[in-house]
């Protein structure tokens, strides 16, 4: 991550250093900026290590839709865990702060390494050396369904154990998104490393990432992203790159086909894309059998991060990688071997042998033994019924966490993901992956509730809680949860009533005036706005809604007779503002309202 004060946004108001948020977080420095938001390097005084915060903006968090997309992002992430991506933790919004925790990865990003360079740029074998943690940190996130959708040279970390780390996985793109419900944030900088298809707001996948890795790395050894000049949004969707000058022809033709305009013509998954940087390698060990890997000098630790500095291939006496720090004690004895099974197919062809011989062995013992013993999950099972139970509890699970990625823990009824992992638990009580996914659920629904009864959201709140008294009727947490609401709901005629009103119609100062007349009443008006139907204006609503999400009270009465209109207590799915729980939504008809009569 960035910890220079080079490369932090000058015009914001920051956090102050040593405040303590939520009781936990101290803060120590912003560090940089992505996607309008400020990341805050922070200590976990919990766990007595350092983070980093993202802190989400104001005007996302009064809007239910933009929030909404944060909360089902957050729940996804939380399962991601790869060595070469940077973990996400959680996701805050109970306190005076709204923000993301991830690690604090310290180093340097690569487009500020690329700029220490006497040249400005990056050589073939350490962009290799990049492409390839990168890939398969990606590999592991799009098996599991999950884009980063916002690769740059900004994203990707050098680290203190020589690796690199991409940060802010999938994080960037879901702000991005939310913002775009609330205002316009399209710039020049942000769609320098964006796919076509992005550009034209269509479905991401697997190859848009792919793109996006493809313009870091011609970034990387052109010093300038594919198109920098001109009109570059028509470039990116119309126009084909230069070829890389000085860069061999076979790199060239990775990168170039990464940035290929159709998606069917980029690689289609991260192990293509794998294999074919390690056969440039492999073709030039057996031309050159000396050749070494990427040069750098040995890392040193600084207050901003370590600090990998590349070398200019052709000085003498160049520093090496440290084998020992990238395979483990004896990784040289590791490396050894498997370069020479590169090189010499003869040792791969016994080897694969050998290991087909032992292979039969072992499998012969297990399926003819009295006492094989119980299989572990994914492993050949010692019957025909244990094996059929091992595809069933396998595809289960895979159609289960397809719905837990969607947010479909518990609705709909007959097709949601926790009536298959507990069709998974029938079959096995002790499998370990639904057990897991289950527990992780219970709390994701808990915290859901608590941002209901917070929002005053309180119909979808009691929804979700008579569905997960009922799933997990031994969580004494939502118990407490249901007295909470029942005591809610005892003093409703005390909550505060809170309105926001949304101007449906299209008739300039509607809403103004509306509010103006209310708040003579004696009601408190939150929030006037436009209405937004997935961040678009929508002027076409026909009939005025009045709308809410408490119990019929006298004041809610008085409201009814003051706007001539029946009060319907519904989930509140067109809020924008947070703090609102009643809206009046004004349609083509709001001269029925007596105060437009007059």
């Amino acid at each position: 991550m960035e910890t220079s004060k080079q490369n932090t946004p000058r015009k914001e108001k920051f956090l102050d250093a040593g405040l303590i948020i939520d009781d936990r977080f101290q803060i120590i420095e912003p560090i940089r900026k992505t996607s309008g938001c400020i990341v805050y390097r922070a200590t976990d005084l919990s766990e007595k290590i350092d983070k980093a915060l993202l802190m989400i903006p104001p005007v996302i968090q009064s809007d239910f839709e933009a929030m909404g997309i944060l909360k089902e992002t957050a729940r996804n992430l939380k399962w991601l865990n790869h060595i070469y991506i940077a973990r996400f933790y959680d996701l805050h919004t109970r306190g005076v702060y709204n923000y993301f925790e991830m690690e604090f990865v310290p180093g340097k990003s690569i487009k500020r390494k690329k700029y220490e360079n006497p040249d400005k740029k990056f050589t073939e074998n350490m962009v290799r050396w990049i492409a390839l943690q990168v890939l398969e940190g990606l590999l592991h996130a799009h098996s599991k369904d999950l884009l980063h959708k916002n690769i740059k040279p900004q994203k990707i970390i050098f680290t203190g154990s020589g690796q690199v780390r991409l940060i802010d996985f999938g994080v960037s793109g879901a702000i991005r998104n939310a913002m775009a419900l609330v205002r316009d944030t399209t710039s020049r900088s942000a769609i320098l490393f964006m796919p076509p298809e992005q550009l034209r707001g269509k479905k991401l996948t697997y190859a848009s990432d792919i793109y996006s890795l493809g313009a870091t790395l011609y970034y990387l050894l052109e010093s300038k992203p594919p198109f920098n000049h001109g009109d570059i949004h028509y470039q990116i969707l119309n126009e084909l790159p230069e070829p890389i000058e000085s860069v061999s022809r076979e790199l060239n033709d990775i990168i170039l086909r990464c940035l290929a305009k159709d998606m069917n013509q980029r690689y289609q998954s991260c192990n293509e894309m794998m294999d074919e940087i390690h056969n440039i390698l492999y073709a030039q060990e057996r031309k050159l059998p000396e050749t070494k890997p990427p040069v750098v000098q040995k890392e040193q630790v600084t207050q901003t991060g370590p600090v990998v500095q590349e070398e200019n291939e052709e000085k003498p006496e160049p520093a090496r990688f440290n084998e020992d720090e990238y395979f483990g004690e004896g990784g040289s004895f590791i490396k050894m071997i498997t370069e020479k099974i590169k090189i010499n197919k003869s040792i791969l062809i016994w080897l694969s042998a050998f290991f087909i011989v032992v292979i039969s062995v072992i499998t012969y013992r297990i399926l003819f033994s009295s006492d094989g013993g119980k299989q572990s999950y994914g492993s050949a099972g010692s019957s025909q019924e244990e094996q059929t139970n091992i595809r069933m509890m396998a595809a289960l699970n895979s159609a289960a966490d397809k719905l837990y990625a969607k947010g479909q823990f518990i609705m709909p009824k007959g097709n949601n993901a926790l009536e298959m992992y507990l069709e998974v638990l029938e079959i096995d009580p002790e499998d370990k992956h639904a057990t897991e996914h289950i527990e992780s659920m219970k709390s994701n629904l808990y915290s859901d509730i608590k941002d209901y009864l917070a929002d005053w959201m309180l119909v979808e709140a009691e929804e979700l809680l008579q569905n997960c008294m009922i799933y997990f009727e031994d969580d004494k947490r939502f118990e407490k949860l249901d007295e909470e609401f029942e005591a809610l709901m005892k003093r409703a005629d005390s909550l505060p009533l809170q309105i926001e009103i949304l101007n449906g119609a299209g008739k300039s100062g509607i809403a103004g005036t509306l509010s103006k007349q209310l708040k003579n009443s004696g009601y408190k008006i939150v929030n006037t706005d436009n209405y937004r139907v997935n961040g678009r204006v929508n002027w076409q609503v026909r009939k005025t809604l009045l709308i809410g999400s408490l119990p019929k009270t006298n004041r809610i009465e008085k409201l009814e007779k003051i706007l001539n209109l029946n009060y319907k207590r519904d989930k509140l799915t067109h809020k924008q503002y947070k703090s609102a729980n009643i809206i009046v939504i004004l349609g083509n008809d709001y001269k029925t309202i007596p105060v437009f009569k007059k």
